[in-house]
């Protein structure tokens, strides 16, 4: 009886053991595997400027990392959560059903999770991919996937579209086409957001143009301008300074980002990354960016004969005059674009 007895509190300590280190092993690998903001150094929305937004980071690199994180005004990153299961039998590929998206607000710094992989389950669902969208001024997520037969494990032919509304948690399923992964209310979404992204953009297309940075003296203090072109669209032009040369007695600026003054006087290097609508004109960029809110200049502005809608060479006086001969088909929404594909 005491051998028994003995056996049973072996196997028991043994069982206990195994289930112990198995937790920490799982509890190990989510938090190895996780991948976190942490290195934003700083980052908030302006003080009076709709849709505004600034990040701090500390290199190049990290600026890659945050370039495509940006989900209009949230980061979007992503966590890989393993099971006790999981870990035991060694299933550590990495797809979709272990994966948590996570949102944090860049103005309040609220934080959602999206656990993609729970809301897949619940359906009996084999996800594909994932892409961000923004619908009625809320922020989606599509999914594409096909069901499962829970008994062979085949999967359907028919692949079907599953939408998120991070903002409602709301959940949306439609078959998609025939030809496509995802729904015609996709595409028409998507496009939609994109013509109207491009045509924002291109009404402030001057403040990409070298020769307007050169005579407003903004071509060395601003490395690089960038704007959406994915499925994700921002809201506005991206321009990156290093954080050593910010201007320089500008209320302007200061009014609207305090603390990036406060926190240059802090850090010896880094990046700021700052984000503003279409919708402000090239006057109050000028204003914002320049030492002193100097005056906006057209002192030898012109467009190529690469970008002209003619292919001659024109010099503009206004921002109008440059939407005139801009050839909106053949312009890019970006400058010095290399600095920002070399650090992809």
């Amino acid at each position: 009886m005491k051998k028994l007895i003995y056996k049973c509190v072996l196997i028991l300590l043994l069982i206990t053991t195994t289930i112990i280190y198995y937790n920490i092993k799982k509890d190990r690998i989510n938090k190895d595997l996780q991948n976190n903001i942490n290195y934003i150094v700083d980052m908030g929305a302006a003080e009076k400027i709709p849709n505004a937004y600034y990040y701090v980071v500390n290199n190049q690199q990290d600026l890659s990392k945050l370039r495509y994180s940006l989900f209009y005004d949230k980061i979007e990153y992503l966590s890989s959560e393993y099971t006790l299961m999981n870990i035991i039998f060694k299933r550590l590929n990495q797809d979709y059903r272990n994966i948590i998206l996570t949102y944090v607000d860049v103005a309040s710094g609220e934080v959602v999770d999206v656990n993609i992989g729970k809301i897949i389950d619940n359906y009996g669902l084999d996800i594909g991919m994932h892409s961000n969208i923004m619908i009625d001024n809320n922020h989606n997520i599509f999914c594409n996937y096909q069901k499962r037969n829970p008994f062979t494990g085949e999967l359907d032919s028919q692949e079907y579209c599953l939408r998120y509304d991070v903002d409602t948690k709301e959940i949306y399923i439609e078959e998609t086409r025939k030809d496509s992964l995802f729904t015609d209310y996709f595409y028409s979404q998507l496009y939609s957001n994109r013509e109207f992204a491009e045509k924002e953009a291109m009404r402030q297309h001057i403040i990409t143009n070298k020769s307007f940075l050169e005579a407003n003296n903004l071509s060395d203090r601003i490395v690089a301008i960038d704007s959406g072109s994915s499925l994700c669209d921002f809201f506005g032009y991206i321009y990156i300074m290093d954080i050593n040369d910010l201007p320089k007695d500008n209320a302007f600026f200061e009014g609207e980002f305090p603390e990036l003054l406060g926190l240059a006087n802090k850090i010896a290097e880094g990046y700021v990354m700052i984000q503003l609508p279409y919708e402000l004109s090239a006057e109050d960029v000028v204003k914002l960016f320049s030492d002193n809110c100097a005056e906006i200049s057209f002192e030898g502005v012109y467009i190529d004969e690469h970008d002209s809608i003619d292919g001659l060479v024109h010099y503009v006086d206004s921002v109008e005059e440059y939407n005139e001969y801009i050839n909106t088909g053949a312009a890019t929404f970006s400058y010095n674009y290399d600095f920002l594909k070399d650090n992809k």
